[in-house]
This record gives C-alpha cells, sequence and structure tokens, in this order.
C-alpha cells in the first residue's frame, strides 16, 4: 500500500523540504568554501560526511522500526527525511546559541574539537528523532509531538552542560580535544536516551507525557555526572578522555536496559 499523501502531510513536506533545501546549501557551501586556509581536511571532511551518515541512520530507522503506513509510503519517508534535516539544521544553530559555531570555529579556525562536538550532537538528535519514529502512531503529529518534546529536552540538558560544566572556551578557544571527546559522549547519550524515552506505540498524550517522565530522567542523571566529571578534569591537559565518553554511552545503553527498552 502506498497511500497519497493527505493536506496537512503535503503541507508539512514542502515546508520542511524549502527549508532543508536552504539549510543543506548553507551548511555546504560553508563547509567548501569557507577557511580554505585554516581548515584541515578531516575536520572539513567530517563536517561534510556526517549530516549524510545521519539522514542513512534516520532513513534505516524510518525503514525497518517506524509505522508500517510510513514504511509503505515513499512520501511519508521523505517527509520524515526532511524533518530530519530541518532538526540538523536547528541543531547547528542551537550550538552556535551556546558558543560553539560549525562556521566560525570549525571550519574557519580549523578547530578538530568544536567539529567533535558538532558531528556529535548530529548524530544526537538523529537517534532523538529517530527515536520519536519507533512504533505505530495515527498521523505524522504523533511522530513530530513526541519529537519535539525530546528535541526541546535535550537542547535543554546541552544548554546546561554549557551553564554548568563550563566548557564551551576550552573547545573554542583552547581547542581541547579530550574536553570535546567526553562532551560528545555526554551528547550521544543523552540522544540515546531521550530517543527511547518517545519510542513505541502512540496512545495518547498523557501516556507519551508519562512514559516520557518515566524513561527520560536518567538524562538528568547524566547531566550532573558529566557536569562533575568536566570540572574535575576541567583544563587538565592529557586527561583521559574516551573513559568518560564510554562511560556514558554504557550508562544510556544500561538505563535503556534496566527501564525497559521500549
Amino acid at each position: 500500500m502506498n497511500e497519497e499523501l493527505d493536506d496537512d502531510e503535503i503541507a508539512v513536506l514542502v515546508v520542511a523540504a524549502i527549508i532543508s533545501l536552504f539549510a543543506a546549501i548553507r551548511w555546504y557551501l560553508s563547509v567548501f568554501l569557507a577557511g580554505s586556509l585554516n581548515c584541515p581536511p578531516k575536520v572539513r571532511i567530517s563536517l561534510l560526511l556526517t549530516p549524510l551518515v545521519c539522514l542513512f541512520v534516520l532513513f534505516l530507522a524510518l525503514n525497518r522500526l517506524a509505522d508500517h503506513e510510513v514504511r509503505e509510503s515513499g512520501g511519508l519517508i521523505l517527509l520524515f527525511l526532511c524533518v530530519g534535516c530541518v532538526c540538523l539544521a536547528a541543531t547547528a544553530i542551537f550550538l552556535a546559541i551556546i558558543g560553539i559555531s560549525a562556521r566560525d570555529d570549525a571550519i574557519e579556525r580549523g578547530n578538530p574539537a568544536a567539529a567533535i562536538v558538532i558531528c556529535a550532537a548530529f548524530l544526537a538528535i538523529t537517534l532523538c528523532f529517530a527515536g520519536a519514529n519507533i512504533g505505530e502512531g495515527g498521523t505524522i503529529w504523533t511522530t513530530i509531538g513526541p519529537a519535539a518534546l525530546a528535541i526541546g529536552a535535550l537542547f535543554l540538558l546541552w544548554f546546561s552542560d554549557a551553564l554548568f560544566a563550563d566548557t564551551t572556551d576550552i573547545i573554542t578557544i583552547d581547542r581541547d580535544v579530550p574536553t570535546a571527546i567526553r562532551k560528545a559522549g555526554f551528547f550521544v547519550a543523552t540522544g540515546l536516551i531521550l530517543g527511547n524515552a518517545v519510542a513505541g506505540n502512540w496512545v495518547s498524550a498523557a501516556d507519551t507525557w508519562n512514559d516520557f517522565l518515566q524513561y527520560a530522567w536518567p538524562a538528568l542523571l547524566l547531566l550532573i555526572i558529566a557536569a562533575f566529571t568536566n570540572r574535575l578534569l576541567k583544563l587538565r591537559k592529557g586527561s583521559i578522555a574516551w573513559l568518560p565518553a564510554i562511560f556514558y554511552i554504557l550508562f544510556a545503553l544500561i538505563a535503556l536496559r534496566l527501564g525497559g527498552h521500549k
């Protein structure tokens, strides 16, 4: 079955496609043209490939785990891929607001630490949005609504981390890669937790909210752990980076397992 899109779905698809097109043009022009002398090839390549990898991950989730009507409709898959692009664009804007700019820091200044954080944030938001697409739902709004809830919570956690952990300058000015790796691990872990919190079949708005509170609270605990860890290791050159990042992700996976992976 491959039903035609209804009026709401067509409107969302058109708006999301237009925003995605402009965002993609702006992103790739920046990556290709800006910072030609200062940007290391590995930074440029990572920024070129990460959005494509994220969309591929989202496509797999839509094709295998989404509502059967989505899996059987090329139009709906395209719609949610475009909405996913909008989420990536919103993430780039949000990161700039908290002080990590893809253009200014990663590209113009050739900062690998900033690139690590940006790529991780893109992956995290993709996991979060993909989670909202898992399960059965009556309309596209039963996906977009929970996704907005999870992404809003994700941005709030990241803003709190930037505020309390005080690592933005260490990443953008000191170019400290260990700090960036720890923050990347925190980003991906929170994306996993909150994506799981909005996964599953749609029942009602009240049930969605209750499930979110039940499954999302480990992300708040992880915020406290990450903020404490970053303050403990602040400006400690050569500090262990991978172990905290791996711990954050393992923490998220254990929380999913113990809380009942939806």
